[in-house]
């Protein structure tokens, strides 16, 4: 798949293994590293609960960020559409959601 959200899951689970350790985020304050691998993934935990509960069944990933480009003028387009595939995708690899690819699209429902 094009989305790499399961790179993501590993990395964070070997930047845990590397123990107590302040680090200099990229934005904010030096923070301890156990602290933010945690808040990330109850970010990435918390996005996906709320794709869940928008996801009916044959959804294409556009259609579950139309609502957010109408809001934006679509200035959000990409970075919407990249992370709610990357959901997706780790929702499919969890077996929380079913695939569908009819003539090269891509169609969503609840596991």
């Amino acid at each position: 798949m094009l989305f790499r959200s399961l790179d993501l899951e590993r990395s964070l689970e070997r930047l845990a293994e590397l123990g107590p350790a302040q680090v200099m985020p990229g934005h904010g304050p030096p923070a301890e590293l156990s602290g933010l691998v945690a808040r990330t993934r109850t970010r990435l935990a918390k996005r996906q609960e709320l794709l869940l509960k928008e996801l009916k069944p044959g959804c294409t990933p556009f259609d579950l960020i139309s609502k957010r480009v109408k809001r934006t003028d679509g200035t959000l387009l990409m970075s919407d559409l990249y992370q709610t595939r990357a959901t997706l995708e780790a929702l499919l690899a969890g077996r929380r959601v079913s695939l569908d690819v009819r003539e090269g699209v891509e169609y969503f429902s609840p596991a």
